[in-house]
């Protein structure tokens, strides 16, 4: 069993839906290739991750989701009465640059 830190970033109510998965290799590190996670109705896909520079890089992508029925159960934005509908694609970057 994995455990991760969520303490005071998740606040899932119970009955919520949350889940994912993850598909990799592990040698002498752990090398993840695939990520799908849900939270309410979020549906995310994080793919061609890349962990071994800073920072991490990834395509991620989201169905259109109600941003409402989310934002509650992100501790961080709980508080800021943020509605309307989310979604997005991003190409995973290879410029690390921030200038």
């Amino acid at each position: 069993m994995i455990e991760l830190p969520m303490r005071g970033v998740i606040d899932k109510p119970a009955g919520s839906r949350m889940a994912a998965s993850v598909s990799g290799t592990l040698t002498d590190t752990l090398d993840v290739s695939n990520l799908k996670a849900t939270l309410g109705n979020l549906e995310l896909t994080a793919t061609d991750i890349d962990t071994d520079d800073e920072p991490a890089s990834a395509k991620i992508d989201t169905n259109n989701f109600n941003l409402a029925s989310v934002a509650p159960m992100v501790t961080p934005i709980a508080n800021y009465g943020i509605a309307g509908n989310g979604r997005t694609s991003r190409q995973r970057s290879t410029d690390r640059s921030f200038a």
